[in-house]
Formats: structure tokens, sequence, C-alpha cells
């Protein structure tokens, strides 16, 4: 709920989330997104880089999850950003707003 309060706040900064896991890439499993227990709209993405050490399963989806990474602000020629940002928002459609223009880049994840 404080990363929607106040994203710029976070920027730059390593946070750890835990929730419930609402959506996963199907494509690679680069990305998941973890929204807030009692609110699962009010979700942040998760992005892993594209050399397969970090993969998320689509299986995860509906999980307890925890979840750990610097957030950033996404730019204009971030393109792997902005692809996972329109693939969550068609699959999310109420993060999509906050997802456009923030995200974590992974540091790590655990599912229950």
């Amino acid at each position: 709920k404080d990363l929607y309060a106040s994203p710029d706040a976070f920027v730059g900064k390593t946070v750890r989330v835990d929730g419930v896991v609402t959506s996963v890439c199907t494509e690679m499993g680069c990305w998941l997104a973890i929204g807030a227990t009692d609110n699962p709209d009010m979700a942040v993405r998760f992005q892993a880089e594209h050399d397969g050490k970090i993969v998320f399963p689509v299986t995860l989806k509906g999980k307890s999850a925890r979840a750990e990474g610097v957030f950033v602000k996404i730019t204009a020629d971030d393109k792997e950003a902005n692809e996972a940002a329109s693939e969550h928002a068609a699959s999310q459609p109420k993060a999509a707003n906050f997802g456009k223009k923030y995200q974590f880049k992974v540091t790590g994840a655990v599912a229950q």
C-alpha cells in the first residue's frame, strides 16, 4: 500500500513485498505480480532478467509469496519493462496504470 501511496519515495531502494501472486508471465516466466492480500488489484510486478536464472512458473498464481527487488521507474526506452507492463495490463487491468510506471528488478522470491 505504501508503494501505491508514494512510489517515488521507493525508487532505487531494495524492498520486500509479501502478498498473493496475481499474475505471471505466460511466455517465458520472466515476471510475476504480487498483490496485497486484502486488495489483489493493488499489485506490483517483479521482473527477472531474460537469462533464465530466475523463472516464475504459471502455477504460482493464487499462492502466497514474498519477493524482493530494486524498485524502479520505467523509462520509455526500457523495451522489456514496457513489454511486461503490456502483458501485465492485459491480465490484470486494474493494476495497469501503476504497472506502466513502476516495477521491481527482482533479486529473489519465495512462494508457499
